[in-house]
């Protein structure tokens, strides 16, 4: 959901704001990288690189999972602290 804002570290900055202290904000995010199947699948990998080819085309960002795992991307974007 984060990779179709622009600036994803004001919505997630805003969402902080609206929950009880100690809530949590959550996001589900695709791993792109780690997007497979077992046993093999051909029409899923076909149908994971048909994302992968959109997000490229759209010049959309498909690692924003990795950089929010990244303390020094949240403390730098958000202003949230580990």
């Amino acid at each position: 959901m984060l990779i179709y804002f622009a600036d994803p570290a004001v919505l997630l900055r805003r969402l902080v704001g609206l929950v009880k202290p100690g809530g949590i904000v959550t996001f589900h995010e695709m791993d792109m990288d780690g997007a497979k199947s077992e046993p093999a699948c051909p029409v899923f990998e076909t149908a994971v690189e048909w994302v992968r080819q959109t997000f490229t085309r759209a010049d959309v960002a498909d690692f924003m999972l990795k950089q929010l795992m990244d303390d020094t991307y949240l403390r730098k974007t958000s202003g949230v602290s580990s």
